[in-house]
């Protein structure tokens, strides 16, 4: 298989705020590379195959060829779908980047075996982490005011509510695939609570007077980052949830939120208003200093640290509306590229389980009703995923 090649067009914008240094952004203005993927031959109902090829086209990591060069792509596939009572069994073969594998994935139905059947394929071919069949969690509220988090796949399919608790219930994150971690506000109070989404138990993490919000969980599932209130201000607290402790990293005027663990745990990138805006800032735990990420006066708020990646995505204001950019964690200038295709209100994003996409919303001119879109952080597209939803701050299961 030919390697991956991607053509960057880009241009690079300096944005200077009175006499701070500069900030790099490279703008990308046309990617391409995916390789070809070619079903050379199926064997199931034609149902099937619509679901099926449906399924390739929306992981993004492959263009798919028209059946009379199926068996010159870069991927070559062959599919047999069997329905019965145990459910739906896929089995294929798979030759390309000099591998050839097969794969046999077996669920309740169709979509979501065709979703793990992509999963095994990636991993096979590109050692992915599963995200086809993992779901996007996120809130909606009702016509009472009042939210609950609910889940979809990437396609928007099998949505399912999660939380029933009469109350508002948002700001759902994970640090495991099994463990969801969200804000309840009920009772003109606030807790951090963590559901075990396999076991369906809920327990409260913080319950402290005040703000109890925007909280993060690390990767082990061990601790969680979290925004409180005392007295007047609002700094980050870090709960570890095994030895029930409570550390304060922060004690200025300054407002601390959104915190997110690096990958080793070792890191907290966090936004503070420290210099008049809301920025990123990144707190070393073994001693509690910050750095700012962002120079310059330019708001930048809700980010994620990508395990796979080593790169935090995050919304930033740009000539008055917000974009998707990308900050790699890797590169010691800490390059910040743009990765969503056009201006609009872009925000919340969320890294999928495979390090390049991201789940994030948009919203109209007005800033209402928003929609889940996928974006991809290499090629610069978006895929829009639901349509007038009006939902809220989504979440990627790992």
């Amino acid at each position: 298989m030919r390697k991956i090649q991607i053509f960057l067009f880009v241009f690079i914008c300096t944005f200077f705020a009175f006499a701070q240094e500069t900030q790099q952004t490279t703008v990308i203005k046309e990617m391409t590379g995916n390789p070809t993927i070619g079903l050379a031959k199926f064997m199931g109902t034609a149902e099937h195959r619509a679901v099926f090829e449906e399924a390739i086209r929306l992981c993004g990591w492959f263009r798919m060829t028209g059946a009379k060069d199926a068996l010159s792509a870069d991927i070559i596939l062959q599919a047999q779908v069997k329905a019965g009572q145990g459910g739906v069994n896929i089995q294929t073969m798979v030759q390309g980047n000099g591998k050839t594998f097969t794969t046999n994935q077996t669920a309740g139905d169709v979509r979501l075996a065709s979703f793990q059947t992509m999963d095994a394929i990636l991993k096979g071919l590109f050692n992915t982490r599963a995200f086809c069949s993992r779901k996007i969690f996120f809130a909606i509220a009702n016509n009472s005011g009042m939210k609950e988090i609910y889940s979809c796949y990437f396609d928007g399919s099998a949505q399912e509510r999660v939380t029933f608790n009469n109350a508002i219930s948002t700001e759902p994150s994970f640090g495991d695939s099994s463990h969801l971690l969200y804000t309840l506000t009920k009772n003109n109070s606030q807790a951090v609570i963590l559901m075990d989404l396999r076991m369906k138990r809920q327990k409260i993490i913080s319950q402290a007077p005040g703000l109890n919000s925007s909280a993060s969980l690390s990767h082990d599932g061990t601790k969680v980052a979290l925004p409180m209130s005392t007295g007047n201000t609002v700094d980050l607290y870090l709960i570890d949830i095994q030895r029930n402790q409570k550390i304060r990293l922060t004690k200025d005027k300054n407002v601390e939120s959104s915190p997110v663990f690096s990958p080793d745990g070792r890191q907290l990138c966090y936004v503070s208003d420290k210099n008049g805006v809301p920025q990123l800032h990144l707190m070393d735990l073994s001693n509690y200093r910050t750095t700012p990420l962002m120079k310059g006066y330019r708001e930048s708020v809700s980010p994620d640290w990508s395990p796979v990646s080593n790169k935090i995505c995050f919304s930033a204001k740009e000539d008055g509306r917000y974009v998707i950019k990308v900050m790699d964690m890797a590169d010691p200038e800490h390059k910040v590229t743009i990765v969503t295709p056009a201006p609009g209100y872009w925000e919340a994003p969320s890294w999928a389980p495979d390090g390049r996409h991201i789940i994030c919303t948009k919203s109209g001119s007005n800033g209402s009703r928003k929609d889940l879109y996928v974006v991809d952080s290499w090629l610069c597209v978006a895929r829009q995923v639901s349509k007038g939803a009006n939902l809220s701050l989504p979440a990627w299961q790992p």
